[in-house]
Formats: structure tokens, sequence, C-alpha cells
């Protein structure tokens, strides 16, 4: 099963929330794409749905600010 919020994130905002909620985090190095690199992915969570009648109940970036605090969600 694949666990997500059925939304894609790029990596470029990953790293922005990252950099907001971690202080002291490198700054994102830009670089050429690599030949075959994918641009933009997201979790298929049909299957958890349909066979677990799961869905997301947090946001991604509530989660990830959760994680910063060091509580769960």
């Amino acid at each position: 099963f694949n666990i997500g919020t059925g939304h894609s994130l790029s990596v470029l905002d990953l790293a922005g929330l990252v950099g907001r909620l971690f202080p002291g985090c490198p700054v994102p190095r830009h670089e050429a794409a690599r030949a075959g690199e994918i641009r933009r992915s997201c979790a298929d969570i049909g299957l958890a749905k349909a066979r677990l009648d799961w869905q997301p109940v947090t946001k991604f970036e509530e989660g990830l600010a959760a994680l910063a605090r060091g509580v769960g969600v």
C-alpha cells in the first residue's frame, strides 16, 4: 500500500518547508537535472482507500511541523 497525501510536492517546496521548520539546515544547491530524472510524482493511495478505508487526515505540512516539534500527530 502507498501511504501519502494523494498530492504531489516538489523537491524545492519540500526543501523550503524543511528549511523553515529545522533551523540550520543547509541551503539547497541547484544543479542541472540528470538524464531520466523524475520531475514530479505522487503516491497513488487508491488501494489503501479501497481496501483499508484509509484516507489522510493530517496535511503534509502539519505532520512535518509536528515532527520538527518532536510530537506525534
